[in-house]
């Protein structure tokens, strides 16, 4: 099956700040963040994107102490990953820096907290700042985006899960789009689900807008409002709702897509050509992919074994759908961890992400579960290789 074709919005250029800084300086490395180069007394250090952003995190820090948790949140913001990862991005580094855990020059743990940079960092840039001055690097030219889970009324019992699920699978479609880098919905669920600010969210996320919205029930379906909310001025950009049967749910969806493409990005863009891999096609299958994203927020096999069921049936239902494939090898590496048969969860997980990327080779989706995957596996350079060549066209996603 052919891949998808994306459409290519322009993107806003980049606000470049008076007098920004663009080089660190530390020890016998600079680095260039412009340039996105690291050098070691002049001569240049190959250095992974994943790694690049996170001793530029270091760098900007002034010697403060970084938590696990905000690391985490910073170098992968559209995805769920284990603790275990960010320990192998500092090892990573460390090995480079030429530095040790018990005699660290550069990075030092905080036990139970995080880690600081411990090498004083001067600052030096092409306007000419001394050494120590503000750091101040240029905005993203993406445009930054954060999907709360919607709000529900008392009582909607059954269709409850589609609180998690619908803005989930906004939120994924989304970044399927270069002109998008969006907020994991780990990041949304830190943040108070009534008493939100939309200038605190916009400041703390670091992020654009906001999408919100509301679940009522209509009759024998769903009442739907959705909200784009400017987060720095708190406007309502755009607001629609819709009232539905639990099947039309994917057209919901594409509408809520089309709406925010079109006010953000460009009017009149061609939303035929924006992705979709959101929904199922078969309204059943919607049903049961929506159940099983939100039985995989709770992690215990039970839950598991119930979401791997229904991924099994959605994809019985529609085997064409990319998403599902890519959650379904999913389960099956937790069962490969955790459950009574490893081996056979080992092969099924790579079936199904086999099925995914030959379904869509550019699925975000499934390149953020696969990497640790991968990565766990002992196959890590397997993993960097695949997603360097993926940031040379999705530069926003990984």
């Amino acid at each position: 099956m052919e891949s998808p074709r994306f459409f290519q919005f322009p993107r806003r250029p980049p606000e470049q700040p008076s007098n920004s800084a663009e080089r660190f300086v530390f020890g016998p490395f600079e680095l260039d963040v412009e340039r996105h180069l690291l050098t070691r007394s002049g001569s240049a250090l190959g250095l992974p994107p994943k790694c690049f952003d996170l001793l530029c995190l270091f760098a900007r820090s002034n010697g403060g102490v970084l938590e696990k948790e905000r690391l985490m949140r910073e170098l992968w913001p559209d995805t769920f990953v284990e603790e275990a990862n960010l320990s192998n991005m500092i090892a990573l580094l460390r090995k480079l820096l030429g530095d040790s855990p018990s005699r660290s020059q550069y990075i030092q743990t905080v036990p139970k907290v995080g880690y600081r940079f411990a090498m004083p960092v001067n600052v030096a840039s092409r306007g000419g700042e001394a050494p120590g001055a503000p750091v101040l690097l240029p905005k993203p030219s993406a445009i930054r985006i954060i999907v709360f889970p919607f709000r529900t009324q008392a009582g909607l019992n059954e269709l409850e899960y589609l609180a998690f699920s619908v803005p989930e699978s906004i939120s994924c479609s989304l970044a399927e789009l270069n002109a998008f880098t969006v907020r994991s919905m780990q990041s949304a669920l830190s943040f108070d689900p009534v008493r939100w600010d939309p200038k605190s969210v916009g400041h703390e996320a670091e992020v654009d807008y906001i999408v919100a919205g509301t679940l009522t029930r209509a009759g024998t379906g769903v009442a739907m409002s959705v909200q784009l909310i400017e987060a720095d001025s708190g406007t309502l950009a755009w607001s629609n709702q819709w009232t539905v049967d639990a099947g039309e749910l994917g057209t919901v969806h594409q509408a809520v897509m089309h709406h925010i493409v079109r006010r953000l990005v460009r009017a009149g863009s061609d939303t035929d050509s924006l992705p979709t891999s959101g929904m199922p096609a078969d309204p059943e299958a919607t049903r049961m992919y929506l159940l099983a994203n939100q039985l995989m927020t709770k992690r215990d096999s039970e839950n598991f074994a119930l979401a791997r069921d229904l991924y099994v049936s959605c994809v019985e239902r529609d085997p064409d759908f990319a998403p599902a494939w890519a959650r379904l090898g999913r389960c099956y590496r937790w069962f490969e961890k955790f459950g009574e048969a490893p081996a056979e969860g080992a092969h099924r997980a790579k079936e199904a992400f086999e099925r995914a990327f030959a379904l869509n080779p550019d699925l975000v989706l499934a390149h953020n579960l696969y990497t640790p995957i991968e990565a766990d596996s002992g196959h890590a350079e397997s993993a960097m290789v695949r997603l360097l060549r993926r940031l040379q066209t999705h530069r926003n996603s990984v």
